[in-house]
């Protein structure tokens, strides 16, 4: 059962960014969002992107003993804690448009 629920969120998701992908690429999104847009984001989404700023937060600190050297520390901070934490807390609810961060 869990399995079948799993899967089923799974194929959603990956339909809706699909559409959302093409709809924003075609030029034809609309300003206010959808509330199929919105239902998702808040379901799936955020959920989704809460765990992303937890993992990328272990694995910039996993990742610090080679971005010290190599003087990549702000960069990996930025795409592994900064842009996943913005994706999450800052966009408005059913924006799928990147926004400048």
């Amino acid at each position: 059962m869990k399995k079948t629920s799993l899967l089923a969120v799974v194929f959603f998701l990956a339909i809706f960014l699909t559409t959302s992908t093409a709809a924003l690429a075609a030029g034809q999104m609309s300003e206010e969002p959808t509330a199929t847009a919105i239902v998702a984001d808040v379901i799936i989404i955020r959920p989704l992107g809460i765990v992303s700023v937890v993992v990328g937060s272990a694995l910039f600190v996993v990742s610090l003993p080679f971005t010290i050297p190599a003087q990549g520390v702000k960069m990996t901070a930025r795409k592994l804690i900064v842009e996943p934490f913005h994706f999450t807390f800052t966009r408005s609810i059913g924006e799928t448009r990147e926004a400048g961060i």
